[in-house]
């Protein structure tokens, strides 16, 4: 898990970079950074994680942000729906980009913990 962490945290960072250069690294395109942000947090936890003695927290703490990770990014392009505006920009597919890595992160931590309870039940 730890290795999966700290490479779902590099493509988050690689996601928001890559969209702020798209948008001409100009400063009002400073929000698609936001991805980066939450990658690098993911990113830390992830190497946190390969010591035992803080794995668990790395863990639990990568995972909760992978779930806002997901979550920002997915009530925005909600709201853009919802307000009959959305459309497919740079923007939108960023948001896009960004809550699918982060859902998909959040969904190997769910599993990747109902395993090990199972586990530790039997």
């Amino acid at each position: 898990m730890p290795k999966i962490t700290l490479f779902t945290g590099l493509l988050l960072i690689a996601t928001g970079v890559g969209g702020f250069a798209a948008a001409g690294f100009e400063t009002k395109a400073l929000t698609a950074l936001i991805p980066a942000a939450f990658g690098l947090l993911i990113a830390l936890c992830g190497i946190f994680a390969h010591r035992e003695s803080t794995r668990i927290r790395a863990l639990h703490t990568a995972s909760t942000t992978g779930l806002l990770a997901f979550l920002l990014p997915a009530g925005r392009l909600g709201m853009l729906v919802a307000k009959g505006e959305f459309t497919w920009k740079l923007g939108t597919c960023m948001l896009a980009a960004a809550s699918l890595i982060a859902l998909g992160y959040f969904v190997i931590c769910l599993s990747s913990f109902l395993k090990a309870r199972r586990a530790r039940l039997t």
